[in-house]
């Protein structure tokens, strides 16, 4: 549901004036969050007040008859059955066990979850991430990919991720999530600055260095990329998201970075990292920062490797860490070389995408390979389509992979379109092939009017 506006919320509200009178008095950022129906419809029934998602949830389960303990334990129940089932519904039994019968059952009286037949689900969705992300929040050591991965369905929902962050309440703490966050998926970071109403619980540094890296992608040679980078801009309503929409070139980035007043050293690191033109060249010692156990460190590596000239002896360096021990360093090295279109790269990623099992490291790969395609000479071209040919069921049964090649395929600015468009439309016609159910016509139906729009 897109947010109501301001006429329509206080058309709703306009018949109890207390709560009209309310809403006059509250934050810009309350009134923001009651532009989305669901939590208007809370503000009509219950008078709910709260500046962001979770403190909104935490008022309404405040409601529930529910001991400290006993929310905790729902809660936990609640990421668990996320990990579990991978589905907002689940048996109704399970939620029994991993709490009582008899905590099962005041929640549905309170109208908190709902049972049909065997199975039962939260009333809504959000109520379901809020308690998953109130269980994760409280274990640190948990904060890596995998959890990552059960709360937001491997990246299709960052509302819980958000909510975990919205619960923090140390600058401390704050920072090792987002950085943790950016390792797995940095549209998920900026996402979660973009819905956080508490500005002064994250550094200000930390907000500029997630923004500017969202706005070097806007630039990005895959339309994807650059539409998902703005979005995650366009979310935020804070200095540094504004200015950096507006710039008009990767420069204008680097001048807005170079000019803001910090006394953080490991800022100004980044910084003179971040900010290495595409006419600059890097010490061999450098390269090696792809392996950084920091992941702002590592990931501006990668994007800065992406943009400068490389020796054939750092090319060489970062294709032998596609077989690093770290995943995440894998994808950080698989992200590099497709902005470098050579035969050897080719059959390195290819290699990596048949042998890796890990998914988000598979995923680069076949964004890699397209950036390559889009990048490369004819010859490249057509190795690489028939490659990715060669492998379209084993992509179709990796969602993760699927989701990125259907999404990175349209590329407007691309060498040769005619030809381009050839291939690209025998992959889809194949990829359509593999994958004939009910949500794969809906998908290929939007994909096909992107694909018009893309190429008219």
């Amino acid at each position: 549901m897109l947010p109501l506006d301001e006429a329509e919320v206080r058309r709703q509200l306009s018949s109890q004036p207390g709560l009209l009178g309310q809403y006059d008095a509250a934050t810009a950022e309350q009134r923001k969050l009651w532009s989305s129906p669901f939590f208007l419809d809370a503000f009509l029934r219950n008078g709910l007040k709260g500046e962001d998602k979770s403190s909104t949830f935490s008022s309404f389960f405040a409601t529930v008859p529910l001991s400290r303990e006993e929310l905790q334990s729902l809660a936990d129940a609640a990421f668990e059955l996320y990990k579990n089932r991978g589905s907002r519904t689940f048996p109704a039994n399970e939620l029994e066990e991993k709490t009582s019968v008899e905590l099962a059952n005041r929640l549905e009286a309170a109208g908190v979850i709902k049972r049909s037949g065997d199975n039962a689900y939260f009333t809504h969705h959000l109520a379901h991430d809020y308690l998953a992300a109130t269980s994760l929040v409280t274990k640190p050591r948990k904060w890596k990919q995998p959890c990552f991965d059960v709360i937001s369905f491997a990246g299709s929902s960052f509302d819980s991720l958000a909510m975990m962050l919205e619960q923090i309440n140390t600058a401390a703490a704050a920072e090792r999530l987002v950085r943790a966050l950016f390792d797995w998926n940095p549209y998920a970071a900026a996402y979660c600055l973009a819905e956080q109403k508490r500005e002064g619980v994250l550094g200000f540094e930390m907000r500029v260095v997630i923004f500017a890296m969202m706005a070097e992608r806007r630039f990005d040679l895959i339309d994807a990329t650059a539409r998902r980078a703005s979005d995650a801009l366009r979310l935020s309503s804070t200095e540094p998201a504004k200015h950096l929409m507006a710039a008009q070139s990767l420069e204008n980035v680097f001048e807005y970075v170079r000019n803001i007043d910090s006394a953080e050293n490991w800022f100004s690191d980044w910084r003179h990292l971040f900010t290495t033109p595409r006419s600059g060249r890097l010490a061999d010692s450098s390269v090696r920062h792809l392996t950084s156990d920091d992941s702002v460190v590592g990931w501006t590596m990668s994007n800065v490797l992406k943009r400068v000239r490389l020796s054939n002896s750092q090319l060489k360096l970062v294709r032998g860490f596609v077989s690093h021990q770290r995943d995440v360093v894998r994808w950080r090295a698989v992200h590099v070389l497709g902005a470098f279109p050579s035969s050897s790269n080719l059959v390195v990623l290819t290699s990596v995408f048949d042998r890796d099992k890990h998914p988000w490291v598979r995923l680069g790969v076949v964004r890699s390979l397209i950036e390559m395609a889009a990048r490369g000479p004819s010859d490249i071209r057509k190795r690489i389509f028939s490659r990715l040919k060669s492998r379209l069921k084993l992509i179709v049964q990796d969602q993760l992979s699927r989701k990125e090649l259907e999404s990175v395929l349209l590329v407007s600015k691309v060498k040769n379109r005619v030809e381009w468009i050839d291939y690209v439309s025998e992959v889809l016609r194949d990829l359509y092939d593999q994958d004939t159910g009910q949500e794969a016509r809906e998908r290929f139906e939007r994909i096909n009017k992107k694909f018009n729009e893309t190429y008219a």
